[in-house]
C-alpha cells in the first residue's frame, strides 16, 4: 500500500492528518453555539429563581435578553459556517431591536367611545433627579399632552416647571419635601381628593382622586426601592398592596417599579390588586439610545379598558423613557 502512495505521489499521512484535522474542527463549528444556548438556558433558568427565593426576582431583568441568546444559537445552528458568528451577530441584533422598540412607538390615538364612557390620557414621567435641562423636560411634558401626567424624580430644583406649565396643567399635587417623596401629579382636571405616603417602609406615592364626571378615578404614582437594595423593594411591594387595600373604584397604578414585566413581585402586586399590567416596553437606560429593562408601568382596574396601547415618549436628558397611553372610564 505504501509503495503504491509513494508510486502516486501522496506521503501515507496525509489522509490520516487529514481525518484527525476534521474533528477539532467539527468540535470548534459547534462549540460556540453549544455554550452560547447552555449559557442561554442557565440564564433562563436563573430568571425564575425569584419563585424559589425572593430575593433573586432581580434575575428576572435578564428574562428577555435569555431569549434572546437562545434564539440567536438556535437560528445560527442552521447556517453552514461561522456559526459562532452569526450567533454573536443575531445576538447583537437582537438587543438593538429589542431597544429601539420602545423608540419607534407612537401615540396611536384613542380609538372611538360610547356615550357611556369617558376617555382620558394617562402618562408617568420619570424625569431623573440629576436632569436639569428644565426646557427639555418642559417640551415632552407638552408633547405628552396626558390629561393626567405623573411625574417622578421631580426635585425641588424643578419647581419652576410648574409655573411654565399652568397653562396646560392647572392643577398641581406634589409630596416634595415630605420625606425621601420627590413626585408630582399635574393634571388638565380638578381633583377631587388627594393623598400622600411618605413613609419610610413605604414607596413614596402620591394620589388624586377625580370626579365624578370621570369615574371617580384614583390615580396613583409611586417609585420603589431600586436595587441593590433588594430586601426594601420586597418590603415596598408588600407595603403597597396593603396601601391599595383601601382603594374603591377605578384606579390607574403607574410608576417606576424597577422591576420588569417578567418579575415575581410585580405579577403577585397584580393578583393581590386585580390591577392589569398594560406595559412591556423597555424604558431604562435610555440615556444610552437603547433601553433594555421595562421597569416602568402602567396597570389598570379591570373595569378601566384600554383605548390604545402603551407609547414611550423621548427621555429628554432622562434616563427613563415617558409612557402614555389612552383609557376609557365607565361614567357612574
Amino acid at each position: 500500500m505504501d509503495a503504491k502512495l509513494k508510486a502516486a505521489g501522496k506521503p501515507p499521512s496525509v489522509n490520516a492528518d487529514a481525518e484527525q484535522q476534521l474533528k477539532p474542527r467539527k468540535k470548534r463549528k459547534w462549540g460556540g453555539v453549544l455554550s452560547g444556548l447552555v449559557l442561554g438556558a442557565v440564564m433562563l433558568c436563573a430568571t425564575r429563581l425569584g419563585y424559589v427565593w425572593p430575593v433573586f426576582d432581580i434575575l428576572s431583568s435578564l428574562t428577555a435578553h435569555a431569549l434572546i441568546l437562545i434564539g440567536a444559537c438556535l437560528l445560527a445552528a442552521i447556517v453552514p459556517r461561522g456559526k459562532s458568528l452569526t450567533a454573536i451577530v443575531l445576538f447583537i441584533l437582537g438587543i438593538v431591536i429589542y431597544g429601539t422598540v420602545p423608540l419607534a412607538s407612537r401615540d396611536p390615538g384613542a380609538t372611538t367611545i360610547t356615550p357611556s364612557e369617558t376617555s382620558l390620557k394617562i402618562g408617568h414621567y420619570n424625569v431623573r433627579a440629576r436632569n436639569q435641562n428644565q426646557a427639555a423636560i418642559e417640551q415632552e411634558i407638552r408633547e405628552l399632552d396626558a390629561d393626567v401626567l405623573v411625574l417622578l424624580e421631580f426635585t425641588r430644583e424643578k419647581l419652576p416647571l410648574f409655573a411654565n406649565l399652568r397653562n396646560l396643567y392647572p392643577h398641581v399635587h406634589t409630596c416634595i419635601g415630605q420625606g425621601k417623596c420627590a413626585s408630582a401629579i399635574i393634571s388638565k382636571i380638578p381633583f377631587a381628593a388627594v393623598d400622600v405616603i411618605a413613609q419610610s417602609n413605604s414607596p413614596p406615592s402620591v394620589s388624586v382622586q377625580l370626579g365624578a364626571q370621570h369615574g371617580s378615578l384614583t390615580v396613583v404614582g409611586v417609585h420603589l426601592q431600586r436595587v441593590p437594595n433588594l430586601q426594601r423593594q420586597l418590603l415596598h411591594f408588600s407595603n403597597l398592596r396593603k396601601l391599595l387595600e383601601p382603594v374603591t373604584g377605578h384606579m390607574v397604578l403607574t410608576g417606576d417599579f424597577n422591576a420588569t414585566n417578567f418579575s415575581r413581585s410585580l405579577a403577585e402586586l397584580e393578583a393581590a390588586t386585580g390591577l392589569v399590567r398594560q406595559t412591556s416596553l423597555p424604558t431604562w437606560p435610555a440615556h444610552f439610545g437603547l433601553p433594555q429593562m421595562a421597569i416602568d408601568h402602567i396597570l389598570l382596574s379591570r373595569k378601566l379598558k384600554p383605548l390604545s396601547k402603551p407609547y414611550a415618549g423621548n427621555a429628554a436628558g432622562s434616563d427613563h423613557l415617558p409612557l402614555a397611553m389612552h383609557i376609557a372610564i365607565p361614567k357612574q
